[in-house]
């Protein structure tokens, strides 16, 4: 499997993930380590499924703040 489809699949596992985070409260790390326990993760990109993972919340201020201009 290329990189790029690897890398894609991390994505639509990192989205998955962030829902549970945002759902629960629960912390990223458990929620990292539940997924690579529990979901296929064979044709996943892990390290880039788990930066992304731990990169988003800590960003959200800033990601928050490119999304503004856009929200009613």
């Amino acid at each position: 499997m290329s990189r790029a489809a690897r890398r894609s699949r991390a994505r639509s596992k990192v989205i998955q993930a962030l829902y549970q985070w945002q759902m629960t409260g629960q912390d990223v790390s458990e929620i990292e380590a539940q997924f690579l326990a529990e979901e296929e993760m064979d044709d996943v990109d892990v390290e880039y499924f788990a930066a992304l993972l731990h990169e988003v919340p800590s960003d959200l201020t800033t990601l928050d703040g490119y999304l503004d201009p856009y929200l009613d």
